[in-house]
């Protein structure tokens, strides 16, 4: 075994973290094909509401798989709360996604870690209880959503880095930099008509039976036929989801 020396060790001051970026509210994927996979699981969080009791929190890859992509955070009044950049798209995992609602804590907290679980998938919706609260749920999909989602996730398992949800790197910093300052330059004086330092008048264009016609490049007839552009390039239609090309 080689021998290491200090220098061999990451110092902690320049370890970066893996930032996953702002994440879109459970309530705008409501009424879209969703797929969880719980991934961790803490207990005892303490509740930042006086009076309640500490809840079970997991940790989950959320992807949604319909619906066009999602640009924004968007607070509980509707108010957007952070941009999404790029934003996130069908079919993107979104990683380390806190979940705490009660339905999925239930259903979800002991399958964290069990092998060949492969998640769950449905329809997001709320769902209005006796005491009159509203919880979220998820529906189960149709068998065409099944399919979907089945092709899709042998897409995204065989090469899951291609379907993570990656945020675009933030812009450095740059200091501002300050213009020179510009003076301004005296404009010399004409010299006077007859001077030898006097610019001559520029020559008049030649006459073309009284109408101007522009220069043009050598070969060049003023009455040719200008030649028609090209048609643009037919436009590709709808882009499909990727694990559907």
């Amino acid at each position: 075994m080689s021998e290491m020396s200090f220098e061999d060790f990451g110092k902690p001051s320049e370890m970066q973290g893996t930032g996953f970026g702002a994440r879109p509210a459970l309530a705008q994927m409501k009424g879209r094909l969703v797929h969880i996979r719980p991934t961790g699981r803490e207990d005892n969080i303490p509740s930042k509401e006086a009076g309640k009791p500490p809840y079970t929190r997991l940790t989950c890859d959320v992807t949604f798989l319909s619906g066009e992509p999602i640009p924004v955070v968007l607070d509980k009044f509707g108010t957007v709360s952070a941009q999404i950049d790029p934003p996130v798209q069908a079919g993107q995992i979104m990683p380390e996604t806190f979940v705490s609602q009660g339905w999925f804590v239930s259903r979800l907290k002991d399958k964290v870690g069990v092998p060949g679980f492969p998640g769950v998938l449905g329809i997001l919706d709320l769902e209005k209880q006796k005491s009159g609260n509203s919880m979220w749920i998820m529906r189960d999909p149709t068998p065409e959503q099944m399919a979907t989602a089945k092709q899709w996730f042998a897409w995204a398992m065989a090469d899951r880095s291609r379907a993570l949800y990656v945020p675009a790197a933030p812009a450095p910093q740059v200091a501002p930099v300050t213009p020179p300052v510009q003076y301004a330059q005296q404009a010399p004086a004409s010299a006077p008509a007859g001077s030898p330092f006097a610019q001559p008048a520029a020559a008049p264009a030649p006459a073309t039976g009284g109408t101007w016609q522009p220069s043009l490049p050598p070969g060049i007839s003023p009455t040719a036929t200008p030649v028609a552009a090209a048609p643009p390039a037919a436009q590709p239609g709808p882009d499909v989801p990727p694990w559907q090309r």
